[in-house]
């Protein structure tokens, strides 16, 4: 993902930094998109609930904000997981 390789290059620091650094990207360049429901989901891939609505349309649903903080983090080597219910 070039947009994370980006985001990563223009904000070296710890990876406290790094991992503060991402999340002030994505709350201060993206919105929650609110057009997308639950009922929504099932039938319709939605680029809303991956990480290509968050990085490349600025709006995202949980699902693509996770996906997106998990690939960073595995980018600068912390261990993650995502977990759904």
């Amino acid at each position: 993902m070039n947009e994370i390789d980006r985001i990563i290059r223009e904000n070296i620091y710890s990876s406290n930094d790094k991992v503060k650094a991402f999340h002030d990207y994505i709350v201060n360049n993206t919105t929650y998109d609110n057009t997308v429901s639950l009922e929504s989901q099932k039938y319709t891939q939605t680029n809303s609930s991956n990480a290509m609505g968050l990085l490349f349309e600025k709006r995202a649903i949980c699902s693509g904000y996770s996906d997106v903080m998990a690939i960073f983090l595995s980018k600068i080597g912390i261990n993650n997981y995502k977990i759904r219910s």
